[in-house]
Order: C-alpha cells, then structure tokens, then sequence
C-alpha cells in the first residue's frame, strides 16, 4: 500500500466507526424496547378480554423511535386499567391504582431524558430505569394475582350453596 492508499482508508475509517457504533445502538434500543413490549404483553394477556383497555399487540407500537415517547403514556396508564377494571370487577379494590401513578412517572421521566440537556437527561435516564423496572414488577406480581383469581372460584360462582342455619 502506498501513502495515498493508506490516508483514504484511514479518512474514511472515522465514517464506518460511527456507522458501527450507531447501528450498534440501534439493536441494543430494539432489544431493550423489545423485552419491555413482551414483559407488558405477558401481563395483558393475562387479564380477561373484557378488562383489557389495550389490546396486548398494540403494545408492539413502542418499538418506533421516538413515537414511543408518546406511546408511553397510552401503554403504561391502559395497562394498569386493565389490571382495575379486573380486580374492581371481583370486588377488590385492595389493589390501589395498580401501577398507574408509576406508569405516568416512567411516561414522563422517558421523555425529559431524551432532551439533550447533560445532567438533567443523565438523572431522568436513571429514574427512568428504575421507574421502569419497579412498574414491570408491579404489572409482573398483579398478573400472577390475576391468574390466581381466575383459578380460585369467585364468591358468587361458588359451587356450594351458602350455609343456612338450623331451623329451631
């Protein structure tokens, strides 16, 4: 190779570099984002039809860049909505908002920590993991309750007839 050769090679070595490191990225933002929407369907697919406010393949729209800050808000209040309108259905209020104070948070701290300011972005990044996490292990722990309530018959669709005291 001669000195010419050498210097075009090296001039666009800083291009490919970037592009490598950009699509490199790019998949780590599609996997992440990818094990988020199949954590959040796993748990919509455990409520009944009836009780969902999203269906769980709508979910899948927060895959596309930046409408996922939108997205957010939609995904993470219906979501703790459908676990409510559930549990209110069985007459069981001991539930709370069922995540959707944390869902409004993770909605909100996603989107300031993609405004390029350094510390700012860089402290919402953090909340937002941890806001993230603690939600998808609130939706997690009420799909486990969901399921163990569907399994255990319900008051009112109790085979036995209820207990009646012995005529005097």
């Amino acid at each position: 190779m001669n000195q010419s050769n050498v210097s075009a090679w090296a001039a666009g070595l800083p291009v490919a570099v970037l592009v490598l490191v950009g699509f490199g990225f790019f998949v780590a933002y599609m996997v992440i984002k990818g094990a988020i929407c199949f954590f959040v369907i796993n748990a919509l697919k455990r409520v009944p039809p009836e009780h969902r406010r999203i269906e769980p393949a709508m979910v899948w729209l927060l895959m596309i860049p930046c409408f996922s800050w939108i997205w957010n808000f939609i995904v993470f209040q219906k979501t703790p909505d459908s676990f409510k309108s559930f549990f209110s259905a069985r007459g069981r209020g001991d539930h709370g908002d069922c995540g959707k104070g944390l869902g409004l948070a993770f909605a909100i701290v996603e989107l300031v920590w993609s405004v390029p300011i350094p510390l700012v972005g860089a402290a919402a990044w953090l909340a937002g993991w941890v806001l993230l996490i603690i939600s998808l292990v609130k939706y997690h722990e009420l799909a486990g309750e969901v399921t163990r309530s569907l399994s255990s018959p319900t008051p009112a669709s109790s085979p036995l007839p209820p207990a009646s005291s012995p005529p005097l």
